[in-house]
């Protein structure tokens, strides 16, 4: 089975999506965020907890404003994070140095052992054992690796949606044989 593909900042863009909400790893690196947040939000209310002017002990009312106007602001600053600023981390990292060899135009074969991949930088073989999941979104397929890397494989490159749950059905499959042993 055979795919030629070549990913856009986009693609890398919706992986990096994907990791955070849906991949182990990902999903504790959101959690440690939170707390991450939860800390400063914490320690900044304990910091002025004591102001002269809108302190507990100056007027309750004022503190407790303060801590409500500083909740929704920390909230707007990692929403602005999750849909502004993550999402352009990934597109400017994507195309600057080495990351750049990530959108040449590829061409992957699946095989029973695993995966020819070629580009015009050149030719590489991963086994199947090498993956650790084979996951699929609306308009991706990812080959996932321990860590914070996969192949990513856009849907638009097959010719109909047939080909792709296919080129999914067998990366899956062939992948699940070789983890059970």
């Amino acid at each position: 089975m055979q795919v030629a593909f070549q990913i856009t900042p986009e693609d890398y863009v919706a992986f990096t999506k994907y990791h955070f909400t849906k991949t182990p790893l990902g999903r504790r690196s959101q959690r440690r965020l939170y707390l991450l947040g939860l800390a400063l939000y914490l320690a900044f209310a304990g910091a002025e907890y004591d102001h002269p002017q809108y302190g507990w002990n100056v007027d309750p009312g004022k503190y407790v404003l303060y801590l409500a106007v500083s909740a929704v602001m920390l909230g707007g600053v990692y929403a602005g994070f999750l849909w502004y600023i993550r999402p352009t981390l990934a597109r400017t990292l994507v195309q600057q140095g080495e990351r750049r060899r990530m959108l040449l135009p590829t061409r992957m074969t699946l095989h029973d052992a695993g995966m020819t991949i070629e580009t015009d930088d050149g030719r590489g073989e991963v086994a199947w054992s090498r993956l650790r999941n084979v996951a699929q979104t609306q308009d991706h397929i990812f080959l996932l690796f321990p860590g914070l890397s996969a192949i990513i494989v856009p849907k638009s490159s097959f010719a109909t949606a047939e080909d792709s749950r296919a080129f999914f059905e067998y990366a899956r499959t062939h992948h699940a044989q070789i983890q059970a042993g």
